[in-house]
């Protein structure tokens, strides 16, 4: 395994160091892009991609596993040496809140500064984080405009730095799904992880035919059943979709939105495609997170409870 590691030697300069969260399945021009403006443009000497764990609500086929994703990362920064790939979430309990990692990090390494980077969007709802507070009042948020988001409060919290970063509205999932369709990532992702997605074959797990037969299959199942049952014209195979988007960190705020406004109705779809338990655990995460909408908690708690139950561990 590849790992990069800081000196706790009391003669290496104190470091700020920022650390971008993230799936990065796979790791794309936008995020490096969004990194390298941080170390050039910002107080930050040092970037740091913290690649997230097997997230428990995404199956092996949607994601890679971490290593993986790390190695690609690795691959992506080359060598610059502003950049770094960070492994630590990799042995931190699951799942692992924010709060948790930074104090890892400042334990094992106390003579440097971490701060966080983030989505405007993410800074709208920062105050439904485990212990927020105490985020603020030892590290400071450097926040990147997402498109759609609105003003906040927090925007003018002694702790935030708000950032022209160039918006680049890149998707990993639609990386994925080029690659499935046999196009060419050219451009999207560093040549380096082009040729080693080819190499290994990552997300390749159908091959064109056979995922545009799948889909096409899927719509039109989700929509004639859903259809039957109540006539209505909302689109659940967007809601569905919108699960693993949420989950990557990929969705924008009115995505998300649309998410929880119609995902009750949609919820035989999800039972279709043999979805109902995950989509259970994600919607207990969020109510425990205070993520969804406070005028669609009590539908939300109530759709849970009508859900199956996940299998417990």
């Amino acid at each position: 395994m590849k790992e990069f590691f800081l000196s706790t030697h009391p003669l290496i300069f104190k470091m700020k160091i920022g650390l971008l969260f993230g799936s990065f399945n796979p790791i794309h021009i936008g995020h490096l892009i969004l990194a390298n403006y941080m170390a050039e443009n910002t107080a930050l000497d040092r970037v740091w991609f913290v690649v997230s764990p097997q997230n428990p609500f995404k199956k092996s086929a949607s994601l890679l596993h971490h290593q993986d994703r790390y190695d690609l990362v690795y691959l992506a920064i080359g060598d610059n040496y502003k950049l770094q790939p960070s492994n630590i979430e990799f042995s931190l309990p699951v799942p692992s809140y924010t709060i948790d990692t930074l104090t890892y990090f400042q334990e094992k390494y106390p003579e440097h500064e971490f701060s966080l980077i983030l989505g405007q969007d993410n800074l709208a709802t920062f105050h439904k984080w485990k212990n927020y507070e105490r985020i603020l009042e030892y590290h400071r948020l450097y926040v990147y405009p997402r498109s759609g988001c609105s003003s906040t409060e927090l925007e003018h919290h002694p702790k935030v730095t708000l950032t022209q970063a160039p918006l680049l509205d890149i998707s990993a999932t639609f990386i994925r799904d080029m690659v499935r369709a046999g196009k060419s990532i050219g451009y999207l992702v560093p040549e380096a992880v082009e040729e080693a997605i080819k190499r290994k074959g990552f997300f390749r797990t159908l091959n064109k035919t056979e995922t545009d037969t799948r889909m096409e299959n899927t719509a039109t199942t989700l929509k004639n059943v859903w259809a039957s049952i109540t006539g209505t014209t909302t689109d659940c195979e967007k809601v569905v979709h919108l699960l693993d988007m949420i989950v990557d960190g990929e969705a924008n705020p009115e995505d998300q939105q649309y998410f929880y406004k119609h995902v009750e109705e949609c919820a035989p779809c999800f039972g279709i495609l043999n979805k109902e338990k995950e989509l259970k655990t994600f919607l207990q995460q969020s109510v425990q997170r205070k993520a969804v909408p406070s005028h669609l908690a009590v539908n939300i708690k109530a759709l849970i409870e009508k859900l199956p139950e996940t299998e417990t561990v």
